[in-house]
């Protein structure tokens, strides 16, 4: 048998229409007032019983299936929320060390810009000297150099670095 299952609904329809399907052979076969439990003759499989047979060991068959179905289902959801946990905990760890590694910087810390290949020319140097004057929400920080302020506030982005702290 090959059910293309597409939802969960229509697994439990599934599911549903095999337990009624099983509890009717049983009922018929429980409940056949023609059959004598006395006589053997009427007791030799039919047609029809060995065709009722397999019919309660297909049933069985999706049954067990659908156990393991769920049985896997929640073993991924524990290995799921397991690896959820250790990506968290890995994630704190890489930002307790990058935040080591890279301390942030006060008002008065000179930096270094990097000057964006298309924005200079080849005798233009790369990178510029910078003084932070004013920082803002502890993430913007307002540059300034020997010509002037920069017009816009600067990051300091740890993946690209958009300056450099120079010691």
């Amino acid at each position: 048998m090959n059910y293309d299952l597409q939802t969960e609904e229509e697994l439990q329809a599934l599911i549903e229409t095999v337990n009624d399907a099983s509890e009717n052979i049983n009922s018929e076969v429980q409940h056949d007032p023609d059959v004598n439990d006395n006589d053997p003759s009427q007791n030799d499989p039919s047609p029809e019983g060995n065709f009722e047979t397999p019919k309660e060991n297909e049933t069985a068959i999706p049954l067990t299936e659908q156990t393991n179905i769920l049985k896997r289902q929640e073993q991924v959801r524990k290995y799921r929320m397991s690896a959820k946990v250790g990506l968290d905990s890995q994630a704190k760890k890489m930002l307790k060390v990058s935040n080591l590694k890279f301390p942030s910087a006060k008002i008065g810390d000179t930096v270094k810009l990097r000057v964006p290949d298309v924005d200079r020319a080849r005798s233009d140097p790369r990178n510029l000297l910078a003084v932070i004057l004013q920082i803002q929400d502890e993430e913007f920080y307002q540059l300034g150099t020997r010509e002037g302020r920069l017009s816009q506030l600067s990051i300091r982005n740890k993946r690209r670095t958009t300056f450099t702290i120079v010691y």
